[in-house]
């Protein structure tokens, strides 16, 4: 049995617990608000900040042409950052999308696919072109200077590093996302790596309902 005496708070303590008791509330408060929220509908769009003042990179497609953001949008698209030498997940990524919008059919037939190389020193619009030549016309590689995709990487809050391995050689580690953008180029929801099938199946028909 706890013979100990309690403790009594003392009246000068108070402003000090109260103080910190609002201080949890504001930092609750903020969470609730500002942080976004996988899976949020459209209509209370958490990635609205995504992919703004933008319009103007110049990106380098597969047929070596060069494009700007802004001319990619008018269609529904899905947009993911990788590498070509990915040995996992950028391969199960392209896989899962090309399964996903096979399922749905004529109702995928606007839908574009667009993957901007991390790695553009390596990935050139020939290796792009040679790496989506059995996914159809729908997917696009983008590639380009290192300073104009540095400005959708941070537009898209995307995180990539380069990590050396054997000899020279190196592989990129990178964010494992695909991102959902409307015709107006908006990112209104996203694609985690490793979503179940039906899952991603039935995110991209609400995306293009």
């Amino acid at each position: 049995m706890n013979t100990e005496p309690r403790r009594h708070v003392r009246w000068t303590e108070w402003p000090i617990i109260l103080v910190a008791a609002l201080i949890g509330v504001l930092a609750l408060l903020v969470t609730l608000h500002v942080v976004p929220k996988l899976g949020n509908a459209p209509d209370d769009n958490a990635y609205a900040a995504f992919a703004s003042e933008i319009d103007d990179v110049t990106l380098i497609g597969a047929d070596g042409a060069e494009v700007r953001w802004r001319d990619l949008n008018g269609k529904p698209r899905l947009v993911f950052f990788g590498f070509t030498r990915c040995p996992e997940i950028c391969p199960t990524t392209v896989a899962e999308l090309s399964a996903a919008i096979d399922t749905l059919g004529s109702a995928a037939a606007d839908l574009e696919v667009e993957f901007i190389s991390v790695d553009p020193a390596r990935d050139t619009p020939d290796v792009l072109a040679a790496y989506f030549a059995s996914f159809g016309p729908r997917f696009h590689g983008y590639t380009g200077e290192r300073a104009e995709i540095d400005r959708l990487v941070r537009a898209f809050r995307v995180f990539y590093e380069y990590v050396p391995t054997s000899g020279d050689d190196y592989t990129v580690n990178h964010t494992a996302i695909t991102y959902l953008v409307n015709a107006r180029g908006e990112v209104v929801d996203i694609i985690g790596y490793g979503n179940p099938p039906d899952r991603t199946v039935a995110q991209l028909r609400a995306f293009l309902s």
